[in-house]
Formats: structure tokens, sequence, C-alpha cells
């Protein structure tokens, strides 16, 4: 799902209002999920589906602000938007790791999260932005908040159906 988030940050930083950002991460994570299940046939129950859509119109917003956010924004709300962007990439890194033990996956998430989130802090740096170094220290702040979310409500969710 991680991979879907960036696309979705970088979508929102393409965009050249807020609230067009915001609305396009919300539409383009309901129908990246639609499209999943739709065409993967995975034979995941309407349930599961209906609970990651949800979650999608609920990330998708954040992530394409903080795409916007990041590149268009003011002060330090591009660093605070750079650790969300990244924090899905690390979080689900932690949730590979320590709930399905997928220790090979795991670290490819948390590397690929590690370098983005120092990709960003050094992009914010260089903009001028003043507090830069938010980002590297919200990230795995930020991370371990969606790792917990992940598994006390997304999973007993899921697990329901």
């Amino acid at each position: 799902m991680s991979t879907w988030i960036v696309w979705t940050a970088l979508a929102g930083a393409l965009v050249r209002t807020r609230w067009l950002a915001v609305w396009s991460g919300g539409l383009m994570m309901l129908a990246t999920c639609a499209g999943y299940y739709l065409t993967a046939g995975v034979g995941d129950t309407l349930g599961t589906a209906v609970v990651w859509s949800a979650a999608g119109l609920a990330g998708g917003p954040l992530l394409g602000w903080g795409g916007w956010t990041v590149r268009h924004g003011q002060g330090d709300a591009r660093a605070a938007a750079g650790a969300a962007v990244t924090m899905v990439v690390l979080g689900e890194g932690l949730w590979l790791g320590l709930t399905l033990h997928y220790w090979g996956e795991a670290a490819v998430y948390l590397a690929v999260g590690a370098l983005l989130t120092a990709g960003l802090s050094w992009y914010l740096a260089h903009a001028g932005v003043r507090r830069w170094w938010l980002c590297a220290v919200l990230a795995p702040l930020f991370a371990g908040a969606f790792y917990l979310a992940e598994f006390f409500v997304l999973d007993r969710l899921i697990g329901a159906f």
C-alpha cells in the first residue's frame, strides 16, 4: 500500500492548489483501492475492500496535502508534511517485520523509508525551510503511530470480516 501513498503524495505535490491536492488524494487512494480489488482476484471479502477503501479515504487527503505542503507550503508545516508522507513507508516496514515477521520485506521498506526521509529532509533544507530537521525527527515518531493504528485498528477491522 505504501507505493500507492508515495504516488498520491507526488500527485499532491504536482497540483497547484491545496484543496485540489487534498480532494484528489482521497479520490486517488479510493480509485487505486477499487482498481486493486476489481482486478487482483485476491479473494478478499467485500468487507476487507470496504475497510481498505475507508483507510484510503482517510489517508489519501492527508497524503495529497502532504505532497502539496512539502512543495508549496510555508514554515515548519513543510517538515511535518514530509514526515507524514514518509511515515507510511516506515510504518509498513514496522508492520511487515513486527506483526507479519516478513523481515526481508521489512528491511526493504525501512531502508526505502529512511532514504525517502533523508531525501525529503535534504530537499527541505535546500528549499530554505528553517526547521528542515523536523522531517527526520518526526518521521519515526509518526511511523510508530501509524504502526499502532494499523495494528490496533485496521488489523482488528479486517479480522472481523
